[in-house]
């Protein structure tokens, strides 16, 4: 999924430096062709929706992030199952852990929905 954002982003590259040849050669041919793409309402949507993707891009490709470390976090954890009642122990500590974060996280939000 990475190598699909980073893909996104390169097309994206090509595309911008594709639309600067074609305003310089623009230039080359005698007329103003920067002065009519920005001031064209067409260029102004291409560009909103060009921001909006890579918005998006950018928001999976945390996600992308987020998953992978909770992947490692699993993988570490299986691996203390095996370990026995020390490795046992130690899950049980670590989601009680886990479990207050989020329970301080709600308190959080909660208050933050009441003050909005």
């Amino acid at each position: 999924m990475a190598a699909t954002a980073k893909r996104l982003i390169l097309l994206f590259d090509a595309v911008e430096a594709e639309i600067k040849n074609e305003i310089l050669n623009g230039h080359e041919n005698g007329f103003d062709s920067v002065a009519l793409q920005l001031s064209s309402p067409a260029n102004s949507e291409l560009e909103s929706k060009r921001l909006a993707i890579e918005e998006e891009v950018d928001h999976v490709y945390e996600r992308l992030q987020a998953l992978e470390a909770d992947r490692e976090f699993l993988k570490h954890c299986v691996s203390s199952l095996r370990k026995g009642d020390k490795g046992i122990y130690l899950l049980q500590e670590m989601l009680q852990y886990l479990r207050d974060l989020r329970s301080v996280v709600l308190q959080v939000r909660s208050i933050g929905d009441v003050v909005m």
